[in-house]
């Protein structure tokens, strides 16, 4: 993602150098070139102002947080098979994951962050480049659960690093609900629309076209 952008940048740089040397390419050209080069997907590289950004969401009231939360959360309407239902897809830029981090620390540790963004920014270095998509399942009907499906997520084709699934509920008996998270190179992904696909033992449940350049 970064090297393509910065591949791109470089290319517009030489159109203009052409420019200034007297060569004769039109303006519509570089303009052209500069619309075409691939947008960024969410924060390139996390800085401090970031992180500071992040902390500040962390400690707001519930209502601020709940909201910043809500816009990387994704309604979908799949059909219950084998008795399990997808309910909802959640993304997580790596922003979110630093909140997310901050958000869990700050409730424990009440000093997380107040001398400076230094240990979130190490919090999140295991997380660079990285980006979930989080498949939240229902399980069984009622009270009775049941084992959770062999989950699959792709993005445009695009398979993940790895996925890992937890379970809830059930007590002695089968859970009730399963998160499935997978973990994606988030370099190729720009700020467009990308289709998600889900699949629960071998059927797809769900293909959802969304538009990334509403997350950070």
């Amino acid at each position: 993602m970064v090297d393509a952008y910065e591949g791109s940048a470089n290319y517009v740089r030489v159109l203009m150098t052409h420019i200034f040397a007297g060569r004769r390419i039109g303006s519509a050209i570089v303009v052209c070139a500069m619309l075409t080069a691939p947008a960024t997907a969410f924060i390139p590289s996390i800085d401090r102002a970031d992180a500071d950004r992040a902390l500040k969401i962390a400690r707001s009231r519930l209502a601020a947080r709940e909201a910043f939360s809500n816009r990387y959360s994704i309604e979908v309407l799949a059909p219950t098979v084998d008795l399990y239902t997808l309910e909802r897809i959640e993304i997580v830029t790596e922003f979110r994951r630093m909140e997310r981090i901050a958000e869990d620390r700050l409730p424990v540790d009440a000093t997380f962050g107040a001398g400076g963004t230094d240990e979130l920014i190490a919090a999140i270095r295991p997380w660079r480049h990285r980006l979930s998509v989080v498949a939240h399942l229902q399980l069984g009907h009622g009270l009775l659960g049941a084992n959770p499906p062999v989950t699959t997520i792709a993005i445009d084709g695009q398979t993940p690093i790895s996925v890992t699934v937890r379970t809830f509920g059930g007590g002695k008996g089968p859970p009730t609900a399963a998160d499935a998270e997978a973990i994606f190179d988030s370099t190729p992904i720009t700020s467009s629309r990308h289709t998600i696909r889900v699949l629960c033992n071998g059927a797809e449940v769900a293909r959802q076209e969304v538009d990334f350049s509403r997350f950070e």
